[in-house]
This record gives structure tokens, C-alpha cells and sequence, in this order.
């Protein structure tokens, strides 16, 4: 999941994320503050407001069914709907799209207590610009009717305009009283105008963008519908990205479909063969592909995608059974923690790893070197295992356990093709492992010449120093690349707990050691010579990755004056011929 480019889903996977906010909320021409909900709004107009959102409810069997289809139904309770009042007392006679293309109902309904056709009322809501030009009236926030004139035509224009600009979806609320019994559509007052975000949506898409993560809405739903409301979730569409139909897809030819699928970003009126298809092709042009599903129409693309994703109770048996992940909440936006761990396992898998190499290479290198030239072994087997023990289930651990940071969505994909070892990784093993041979090697030799250290001093000198630069290498390890390798390093509180553990059980380790190997005791001076050749771990760390970065800036400026130099070189060569060809 730490590897996904592509996210391919349809409008119901993409509703689930769906937590809707009311930016603005107009009543009349003045807007209403948050916390004047209740008190700024008069009862009767906040009541014509509650049945106008509330209506979905009254055409459901389960009421509690419908919250995910009409986000706005959780925000109505801040006005004070009370929904299973409104299921007792409101019976629903008709029920009527928009005669546009446009999302939008209208619903007549009447007192569920009174048989008088008369005690009837028609509630309308959709698109704002839609809405208002059915209207003749509106109500203020003081409940009082007010004309429709050019005026405040003009006026609440503006309004819908400057929620717009702001890339807020804009809703109105109409109603009228009735003595008829059908839908009308026109000479309705003005309720309320509402401008909205859904702020889960577009912050998960957002947080895919910066992750490197595109997000293809695939859906049986018209193209046209399906382009705004793939706006609504904040997805990309522009002249860069493609909007096309399943058909247009399914009966393209096999090199057009993989010149079209890296830009598609919408693919209505699709056919569950189509997303097949669609997955198929991703993963041909090297993407690797996490697919979202409920239904069984979705299980064959589920299967084929690279990481299959069911949306816990909102998709049925067969669709969990053909997923890899089960998200239980119906939240799709857990993906993007899902995609945040997935990436910081394999961050830290490698920084376990290049631990681990730098420990087991320099400790190879020192115990090839000494034997060969002494015959005998600076660091006994013993020895290693022991800090083998502590830097594997101790520091090894804590490496394992580092959180993930949003700056690691922020890297380069990591490719399926690529080494698990990387360049820099081996960069840094070689170096460490290079100075921990050097320094080690030449003490093992040179110890004992030094005013009060003897041979057995000097052989624990070198277990003690072996060990401490794998714990300095430790905290070098945080950071595969950058220099400051301190970064975030009080965030993870068990990395320390690890640390201090190691330094008190190799105290105790090498107080005891006389025992088990033979080796000296040390004194607090041997000990601060340890701690000076672990520490030199970090300055070698920093000096390398500063070298690095200057040879890596040095040579993109010679690439890029190669060019230039070429061309002179290449005119000069050509002036002299032009001349001699002319005379």
C-alpha cells in the first residue's frame, strides 16, 4: 500500500468521505454566524429550513439509513431538527426531480394529522442559481416575506458568486404553502442559501496529491455529472487530465488506451468490464493499483488490482472476500494513514537494515583484519553475540517503531522494481563500517602502547567502542539522507527508553565481562575514550553526507554547462568550413 500511484473508485467510494461542512449560510441577504443557528433565525423560518433538509428521511423506511447519502441531515440537527417528530407528524405525496440535468429534488408532503388537502406544503432544494430563479419571495431571518424584485436578484447573485469564487458548492431552500396538489415550480420564497465544502473529501485528495497518489473517479453515473462532482472532491480537471466514457475506452485500441490512461482522471458511463480494464492497463504502464469497491459488479477489478479495498457494511460479502483490505468505518480517507504506514514500515525496514549491515560488515572487517595480522580476534564471538542482543532486540526495535511523519509522504515513490538496499544506504554502511574498522583496528594495536593501558584494557576498550558506535550509528540511522539526523528524535519516546536500556545492560555487561572472557574493568577515563569513538560516528556521517551533497550539486552544474560549451565549440568548428566553402 506504500507503493500505490494510482487510486481508482467510484462516486459511492468517494461519497463515504463525504464530511460536509456549511461554509456560509444565508438567510435573506445576511449571513448567519455559527453560533447564531438557533438564536438568529426565526422558528418559523429555521423549521421551513429543518423539513427542506430533512425530506430524504420521510422516503426512507430506516431513517438512520441515510446519513451517508445527505451529509447535510447531521448539520440540520444544530437548527434543531428532530427527525423522528417530523416521520410522525409529515406524510409525503410526491416526489420530483429537477426538470435540468441538475442534482435536485422537490417533494409536496402534508400533516400526517389532518386529511385537508389545504394543509399542504412543497419543499424544493438544489442547485442556488436553479433554485432562486424559481422564486417570487423570500424570508429574512426575522420571518418576514419579502418580494423578489431586481434588487435583491442582484443581490443574491452576488452572494452565490462570492461563495463560488471561494470553491464552495452552493445549495438553496425553497418552499410555498399550498391548496394544490401537485409540485409547482415556480413563485416559491426563498428559505435559505447555503455554501458548502466537503472538507474530508478534498483533504484526502489533497493529501493524495502531495503523497505522488492519483485518484480516478470511475463510475456507471453521465460523464457530465460525474466532471462536477469530481471538482466538488477537489480531483484535478483540466485540459491536462482526460474525461471519458467507458465505451469511448473499451473500444479503443490497445496503444491508445495506454497513451490515455496515465491522464485520466474521470471515466463515466462504465461497465464493471471497464474498470477491469482500466486496472489492467494501469498496472501495464507500471502503476501499482489500489481499487475501491462494494458491490459484486466490483469483485473481477478488486481482484486484478494490486490492493483491493472493500468498504466495511456499505459492500456486500463478495466484494469484502475479493479485497485486501476491509475498511470497516466506510472511510476511504483511512487509506491515506494506510498508505503513511505502509511507507514508514519500509523507511524503517531499511533503516533496520543498514543497522544491522554497518554492525555485522565492520565487525567482519576488524575480526578478519586482527586475526590475520595477530592470530587472534579483537572481538570474540561471545562479544558479538552479546551485541548482536542488544542492538538487534533493543536499537533494532526502536528503529522499527519510528512513526510515520507527513514528510514522508512527501517523497519520491518508492518503485517495486527498485533495491531495498539503496545508493545512500550503501553510503553510509561503507563509511561507518570503514571508520569503525580504522579507529578500532589501529587501538588494538597502538592501546597498549599508551601510558596506563595494558592489553586486556585495550581488548575492552574495543568490545566497548564497538558497541557504543552501534548505538551512535543508531540515532545516524533516523536518517537515511538528510544531515540532521536529530530531527524528530524526541518524538518517539521508545527510541530513548532503547538507548538508555543498552548504555545501563553494556555498563553492567562490561563490569561482569572479567568473568566471562577476561577482559579488564574500566575506569571513567577508559570510558569517556569509548564515548569520544562513538561520537566520531556522527561526525562521519555529517562530513560523508556533506560530501555527497556537494559531488551531487557539482555535477547537475557540469550538466548543465555541458550544453552550452558543446554548441560554442561546435560553431567554431563550423566557421572555418562556411569560409573555405565560400572561397
Amino acid at each position: 500500500m506504500g507503493s500505490v500511484t494510482t487510486i481508482c473508485t467510484d462516486k459511492t467510494g468517494m461519497l463515504t468521505l463525504n464530511t460536509l461542512e456549511v461554509d456560509k449560510c444565508y438567510i435573506g441577504d445576511e449571513v448567519i454566524e455559527t453560533d447564531d443557528y438557533v438564536t438568529g433565525i426565526d422558528t418559523h423560518v429555521r423549521e421551513a429550513l429543518c423539513n427542506g433538509i430533512s425530506t430524504p428521511l420521510l422516503m426512507l423506511s430506516n431513517p438512520h439509513s441515510s446519513s451517508a447519502e445527505d451529509p447535510l441531515l447531521s448539520w440540520a440537527v444544530n437548527l434543531g431538527a428532530e427527525y423522528e417528530i417530523l416521520r410522525q407528524n409529515r406524510t409525503i405525496l410526491e416526489t420530483k426531480e429537477l426538470s435540468t440535468s441538475e442534482e435536485g429534488s422537490g417533494v409536496l408532503m402534508r400533516k400526517s394529522t389532518t386529511e385537508n388537502e389545504g394543509d399542504m406544503c412543497l419543499h424544493w432544494k438544489g442547485p442556488a442559481t436553479t433554485i432562486l430563479a424559481m422564486c417570487s419571495h423570500y424570508n429574512d431571518n426575522k420571518g418576514q416575506t419579502k418580494v423578489m424584485d431586481e434588487h435583491s436578484i442582484l443581490v443574491f447573485n452576488q452572494i452565490i458568486e462570492g461563495m463560488q469564487s471561494r470553491h464552495l458548492k452552493t445549495i438553496a431552500f425553497a418552499y410555498k404553502q399550498t391548496d394544490v396538489p401537485m409540485l409547482e415550480e415556480s413563485s416559491l420564497i426563498l428559505i435559505a442559501l447555503l455554501g458548502v465544502r466537503y472538507s474530508c473529501c478534498s483533504d484526502t485528495v489533497e493529501a493524495c496529491k502531495e503523497a505522488g497518489v492519483n485518484i480516478i473517479l470511475v463510475s456507471e453515473d453521465d460523464v457530465s455529472k460525474l466532471k462536477d462532482f469530481a471538482r466538488e472532491c477537489g480531483i484535478r480537471v483540466d485540459s491536462n487530465r482526460l474525461v471519458t466514457e467507458g465505451e469511448s475506452f473499451r473500444n479503443s485500441t490497445h496503444e491508445n488506451r495506454m497513451d490515455m490512461v496515465d491522464k485520466i482522471c474521470v471515466m463515466g458511463n462504465s461497465i464493471p468490464s471497464d474498470r477491469l480494464l482500466l486496472v489492467q492497463c494501469l498496472k501495464e504502464k507500471g502503476h501499482v493499483v489500489a481499487m475501491v469497491g462494494v458491490g459484486t459488479n466490483d469483485a473481477p477489478a478488486l481482484k486484478e488490482a494490486d490492493v483491493g479495498i472493500a468498504l466495511g457494511t456499505s459492500s456486500n460479502e463478495v466484494a469484502r472476500e475479493s479485497s485486501d483490505i476491509i475498511m470497516w468505518d466506510g472511510n476511504i480517507s483511512f487509506s491515506v494513514t494506510i498508505i503513511g504506514c505502509g511507507r514508514c514500515i519500509y523507511y524503517n525496514i531499511q533503516k533496520y537494515i543498514q543497522l544491522e549491515l554497518t554492525m555485522n560488515i565492520a565487525w567482519l572487517l576488524i575480526t578478519s583484519t586482527t586475526t590475520m595480522c595477530s592470530g587472534h580476534s579483537a572481538i570474540a564471538a561471545i562479544l558479538l553475540l552479546w551485541t548482536n542482543l542488544v542492538v538487534t532486540l533493543l536499537g533494532g526495535l526502536a528503529l522499527l517503531m519510528e512513526p510515520p511523519t507527513e514528510e514522508l509522504m512527501k517523497k519520491a515513490l518508492v518503485k517495486r522494481t527498485e533495491s531495498l538496499i539503496s545508493q545512500a544506504m550503501w553510503r553510509n554502511i561503507i563509511s561507518q563500517a570503514l571508520y569503525q574498522t580504522v579507529i578500532l583496528v589501529t587501538f588494538q594495536f597502538k592501546g597498549p602502547t599508551l601510558p596506563g593501558i595494558g592489553k586486556k584494557v585495550t581488548e575492552s576498550i574495543v568490545f566497548n567502542s564497538f558497541v557504543l558506535c552501534q548505538v551512535f550509528n543508531q540515532v545516524n540511522s533516523r536518517e537515511l539522507e538528510k544531515k540532521n539526523v536529530f530531527r524528530g528524535i524526541f518524538h518517539n519516546l521508545l527510541f530513548w527508553v532503547a538507548v538508555g536500556v543498552i548504555l545501563v545492560l553494556q555498563e553492567i555487561f562490561v563490569e561482569t565481562a572479567h568473568i566471562l572472557v577476561g577482559n579488564a574493568r574500566l575506569s571513567w577515563a577508559h570510558w569517556g575514550i569509548c564515548l569520544l569513538i562513538g561520537m566520531g560516528s556522527w561526525a562521519i556521517d555529517f562530513v560523508v553526507k556533506c560530501a555527497s551533497s556537494i559531488i551531487r550539486k557539482s555535477s547537475q552544474i557540469s550538466m548543465t554547462a555541458t550544453p552550452s560549451n558543446v554548441s560554442e565549440s561546435t560553431c567554431n568548428l563550423e566557421l572555418p568550413l562556411i569560409h573555405g566553402n565560400s572561397t
